[in-house]
């Protein structure tokens, strides 16, 4: 114990203790934080509360009601002592707390830690604000539940390994109210329905994969997903061909009745699987989404990216009217082209005949595409 105390607090333990001063009660605070070597160095200060039964700021003899007062003494000048640390934090980083409140939007809570240190913590603790953990350790996640009110944690984002770990998976479950999950490269044999016992108020369910989706082998997921899940994503670099002769969606995939947003987002990679079809298929790629899209039937709102170089490939309008017949909810469909693209007459003129056309079934149906 003497070796941990110098550790933490740099100086020895009490020259004078001894077990006769027992039981002896400390508070400890943090002090500074100063960054060293380009690690964070936490540095508290500590004091005697009680020693004797006996408090060592009043001197009065402790019975239940008068240590609780002290301790709620204690807990506000901790609370004071953090304020200081967080205007401090503030004026050494150079901005305001507004714009720092901003930045930390758009990152998640282990990212604004790690790029604002720990000082940020007091900032964050608005039981208001919610946050996501991404691929968070257990001793962060042990720190998080200290600081921070379980419900504060909204999102998931998780290496496909978690799924492995039962144990970690049953600790992450403490954040009740978590609604979206983000699992990178999930294998197509895992076993996904097992989120529906650990996060039941789950309704959003993102899939990331570094290279392109098999969907001849995607629907052992498609198919376990629950009721509660009302929209998917997927992002990846593209689709493997589906070619071989069969109606695998058909046979394959269930009917899904509870997706109603789909978004699928191929864009920052230039389709590769669309130029090794085995049929030489120039259209591959629209084909083997709108099979894949019909197997959800509540469908409401449709959302690709896709890349500049992908357009020409997904103007085919009898496509797309099949799929708003197989579809009766779909409201929306929305193409977003990344990079800089020439918008020629013809371009447009594909794009207005498949919204007249699609409206011609359903007048409410919206087709559009986007550019950025």
């Amino acid at each position: 114990m003497t070796n941990i105390w110098e550790e933490i607090f740099s100086t020895k333990f009490f020259d004078d203790f001894s077990i006769e001063q027992c039981p002896l009660l400390i508070g400890i605070m943090r002090l500074f934080e100063d960054k060293t070597s380009e690690l964070i160095k936490s540095e508290y200060q500590f004091k005697s509360l009680l020693k004797c039964d006996i408090l060592t700021r009043t001197h009065m003899t402790v019975n239940r009601e008068i240590l609780l007062n002290e301790l709620r003494f204690f807990k506000k000048e901790c609370d004071e002592n953090e304020e200081v640390l967080v205007f401090g934090f503030v004026r050494s980083i150079g901005l305001c707390w507004e714009i720092i409140l901003e930045i930390i939007q758009y990152l998640s809570l282990n990212d604004a830690i790690s790029a604002f240190s720990t000082a940020i913590i007091p900032l964050l603790n608005n039981p208001q604000s919610k946050f996501q953990l991404s691929d968070p350790s257990i001793p962060f996640i042990k720190m998080i539940r200290q600081k921070f009110k379980s419900e504060q944690i909204v999102s998931l984002k998780l290496n496909a390994f978690r799924i492995e770990s039962m144990n970690e998976l049953v600790f992450l479950s403490m954040f009740k109210r978590i609604i979206s999950i983000t699992l990178l490269n999930l294998p197509y044999e895992n076993a996904i329905i097992h989120y529906e016992t650990y996060f039941q108020n789950l309704t959003c369910l993102s899939l990331c994969y570094d290279d392109e989706i098999n969907f001849n082998m995607f629907h052992t997921i498609f198919n376990q997903f629950w009721r509660r899940i009302k929209r998917l994503e997927i992002h990846s670099a593209g689709t493997i061909c589906t070619h071989f002769g069969t109606s695998q969606f058909t046979n394959w995939y269930k009917i899904n009745t509870s997706v109603e947003y789909f978004l699928f987002d191929i864009g920052h990679f230039p389709s590769i699987s669309m130029n090794k079809c085995f049929e030489h298929n120039y259209f591959c790629f629209l084909t083997t989404i709108i099979d894949f899209i019909t197997r959800m039937q509540s469908i409401r709102y449709l959302y690709l990216i896709i890349n500049k170089y992908d357009v020409e490939r997904l103007l085919i309008v009898e496509n797309w009217e099949f799929l708003v017949i197989k579809c009766f909810q779909l409201k929306k469909i929305t193409i977003q082209v990344l990079g800089s693209l020439v918008q020629n007459e013809q371009l447009l003129q594909k794009v207005l005949n498949i919204q007249k056309k699609l409206c011609n079934i359903r007048k409410t149906i919206k087709f559009q595409i986007s550019f950025s």
